[in-house]
């Protein structure tokens, strides 16, 4: 509470006038964070000539957000997040506008031709948890020579969408 209290400037306990409970901050926080990835993604997507390739941008954009921005996002992926209420899916929760984003994109290059009758989530699944598991080797393995974000993020788009 003091860090997001010094962040903002005010004492720690004025914290909680603006918010229910530490749930609520929490969520505020996560929302943020994911909406500026979000972001962040969206503006790559807007790059390429091809569907598949502007997924390859939001990808290196999502990677070059997780290695820029540990803190904040570890924030968003290690704790873990419940359900909304209002859904079964990810609908209502602050990763929403994200995965919106990645599955639009992989229903563009579906529409390319690109998916080769591949199932839509299970290409989904495939590039985030690709993604975020490069992202977190990296962090984890510091020390080891790591390759470019760039090659794999095309490696993964590529074996995703099944040359």
């Amino acid at each position: 509470m003091r860090a997001i209290a010094d962040q903002v400037g005010v004492a720690a306990p004025s914290v909680y006038l603006h918010f229910r409970n530490r749930d609520d901050i929490f969520r505020a926080a996560v929302l943020e964070e994911y909406s500026a990835l979000a972001a962040a993604m969206s503006e790559a997507g807007r790059r390429g000539r091809t569907a598949r390739a502007r997924l390859k941008a939001m990808g290196e954009a999502y990677c070059e957000f997780a290695m820029r921005h540990p803190g904040r996002y570890r924030l968003i992926t290690e704790v873990q997040q419940a359900r909304s209420p209002r859904s079964s899916g990810h609908e209502g929760h602050p990763a929403e506008a994200a995965q919106r984003l990645l599955m639009q994109a992989i229903d563009d290059c579906g529409r390319e031709g690109a998916l080769h009758q591949l199932d839509r989530e299970l290409a989904f699944t495939c590039i985030w948890s690709g993604w975020h598991g490069y992202v977190e080797l990296r962090r984890a393995k510091p020390m080891r020579d790591w390759p470019d974000p760039v090659r794999v993020v095309a490696e993964i788009v590529d074996g995703a969408m099944r040359r």
